[in-house]
């Protein structure tokens, strides 16, 4: 905790802003659902100084809204996995309804040979909470 809260200092000082992944590993001891896991650590994150926070989407088909709005700092999902386009245009619409500020999406992105039209309808779809036709 130390470490991350002297990387936070850092980045103030620097005036870079500061995204945390808040991962999540589910024990059978851990008596949270997902959801509220991933609420928990949005939020934990955030206090630590995240000027962002990156989530996943629940595994199992959960909804982040819960999270988002019990963080006090933007979240941002993650759209990691390879899949088609309109999984990933599906997953940035839940997002923008869940009420994330945006989404990361990695490969989806940087693996293509010409991004820009796909990148596009993000932008269209985090604008508008919906793909373009």
């Amino acid at each position: 905790m130390q470490a991350v809260s002297s990387i936070a200092d850092a980045c103030d000082r620097w005036c870079v802003p500061l995204i945390i992944e808040a991962m999540v590993t589910l024990r059978g001891s851990a008596g949270l659902s997902e959801d509220e896991a991933l609420a928990v650590a949005a939020r934990a994150a955030a206090e630590l100084g995240a000027d962002l926070v990156e989530l996943r989407y629940p595994a199992k088909g959960g909804n982040l809204a819960e999270a988002i709005r019990g963080c006090p700092v933007p979240v941002l999902v993650q759209c990691e996995d390879t899949v088609d386009d309109d999984a990933v245009l599906n997953a940035v619409k839940c997002a923008v309804s869940d009420g994330a500020a945006g989404v990361a999406l990695g490969r989806n992105a940087w693996q293509r040979d010409d991004p820009a039209p796909f990148l596009r309808r993000v932008h269209a779809a985090l604008r508008r909470g919906e793909a373009p036709a």
